[in-house]
């Protein structure tokens, strides 16, 4: 198993293989106004902007992975490595009969992060993991606009 590509965008589908994107490639996410959190929360420790996307990818599978279920995990870290948001999930690898000799199945996987708060203005990467194996990762930033 290997990644074939990932990336973030405002809008994704799946229709039957054909992936339909908007918005898509974007790296940088620009903080306008102050988020207005909970009540007691200090300030200084409200969210500094909200992820509104998806994370796309492409998975590349040998027929000899296929006809199982993975296991795989989107982990959001900061710049200092810490955890912002993490979820898991399965999905079966359908083995697709009379594939080309040496061709990889390519599976699409979607994963909805809107509304995920990020705690500070910086760098933050997207990490997947499937089956407990790092397979890449995809950096974005949080700015300030003024």
């Amino acid at each position: 198993m290997r990644l074939g590509w990932m990336l973030l965008s405002n809008y994704a589908e799946d229709n039957r293989g054909l992936i339909n994107i908007s918005g898509a490639g974007w790296d940088t996410i620009e903080a306008r106004a102050p988020i207005v959190g909970a009540p007691g929360v200090p300030d200084d420790q409200q969210p500094k902007a909200l992820i509104q996307g998806f994370l796309v990818m492409r998975l590349l599978f040998h027929p000899t992975e296929t006809g199982r279920d993975l296991a795989f995990t989107v982990i959001i870290i900061d710049a200092d490595g810490n955890e912002v948001a993490k979820a898991s999930g399965q999905a079966h690898i359908a083995k697709i009969a009379d594939l080309p000799p040496g061709w990889l199945q390519g599976v699409n996987m979607i994963v909805p992060l809107g509304g995920i708060p990020l705690p500070k203005f910086g760098h933050y990467s997207v990490v997947v993991l499937a089956d407990n194996q790092h397979v890449g990762d995809l950096s974005f930033r949080v700015l300030k606009k003024y």
